[in-house]
């Protein structure tokens, strides 16, 4: 089960979700009250106050999704309630800059991308040496960035897994590693 959001019903009636019956305790690992609203989640043990636009339009957003208002993108101010939700780099902001601007890359199956597989009936391929590398540069970059981070602030706690996260992007980088055109 996802997680929902059901508008309460007007009247003694059970909350329910759409063609469903009452809830029940198997329904949700917590359930919260919001105004108007009841948010469940199945494997989360607590729900963050939630941003809900009456009347808002639902709308496709850049990066394929639907939504409403996408108060998680720009412009981001950090507020010590909703640290776990993530800063997101604006585009514009690193158009000209020779590494990060190759965070918005966007793969696609033109031959300056790709290196056709020799013999292959379908159009699948290795991506080319020069892409790697640069999208390599950005993982250096980063892991600069992130070891002189760690060396000024020794004593950080916080719920940041830098370690596992940089783990995650070098493993990432291995197997993409495999699909280089040679």
């Amino acid at each position: 089960m996802s997680s929902i959001i059901v508008e309460l019903q007007s009247g003694p009636r059970y909350f329910t979700r759409v063609a469903d019956d009452k809830f029940s305790p198997f329904d949700a690992r917590v359930l919260a009250t919001y105004r108007d609203y009841i948010i469940t989640s199945p494997n989360a043990d607590f729900i963050p106050e939630p941003f809900v636009f009456d009347e808002a339009l639902i709308r496709p957003h850049r990066d394929g999704r639907l939504g409403v208002y996408d108060c998680f993108q720009w412009p981001q101010l950090h507020c010590d309630i909703y640290m776990w939700a993530g800063c997101i780099p604006r585009e514009d902001t690193y158009r000209d800059n020779v590494i990060w601007k190759w965070c918005w890359w966007n793969v696609t199956q033109k031959p300056e991308d790709f290196t056709q597989e020799v013999g292959s009936t379908f159009e699948v391929g290795r991506v080319h040496r020069e892409k790697y590398q640069r999208l390599n540069s950005v993982y250096v970059d980063l892991q600069e960035r992130v070891q002189s981070w760690k060396k000024r602030d020794t004593r950080y706690t916080g719920p940041l897994k830098v370690d596992a996260w940089m783990g995650a992007v070098a493993r990432t980088f291995e197997r993409l590693k495999r699909f280089m055109a040679r």
